[in-house]
């Protein structure tokens, strides 16, 4: 259906705001506490976390939101979900080159499953909302 792009995140009241880009590394992003998800995610992405100081764990975007936006943690939020406080310049993408990965979302039927008009309607307005 769609991809979400998702970036590492600090806030302005967090220790890295000002630093410049080109002043960052890992070794820097490893030295501050980062916010983990509780869900599943990919090798590839959890592999994005092996470096960091995993200090707390959140299982929804706004508890991961909540913890970056005080300051305390980075952590990683979808773009979109992030825009505001970007815009606002209460956030700011960390090592955004290296630092993000992006998850595709799908519906799925399940093969062979007959028609059902409630059903069907669904997957085809969402069809057509993310074309």
């Amino acid at each position: 259906m769609y991809r979400e792009r998702s970036f590492l995140y600090c806030s302005t009241a967090h220790p890295l705001f000002d630093i410049a880009e080109d002043r960052l590394d890992l070794d820097a992003l490893a030295r501050h506490d980062f916010v983990m998800p509780g869900y599943t995610q990919s090798p590839q992405v959890r592999e994005l976390y092996r470096p960091l100081h995993a200090a707390a764990t959140a299982y929804q975007m706004e508890g991961l939101a909540t913890l970056v936006l005080s300051g305390r943690y980075i952590g990683f939020l979808p773009d979109h979900y992030a825009e505001v406080w970007i815009g606002n310049r209460e956030m700011r993408p960390l090592l955004a080159q290296r630092m993000h990965f992006v998850t595709e979302f799908a519906a799925i039927r399940r093969k062979g499953a007959g028609s059902h008009p409630v059903l069907d309607a669904f997957v085809e307005e969402m069809t057509r909302a993310y074309r």
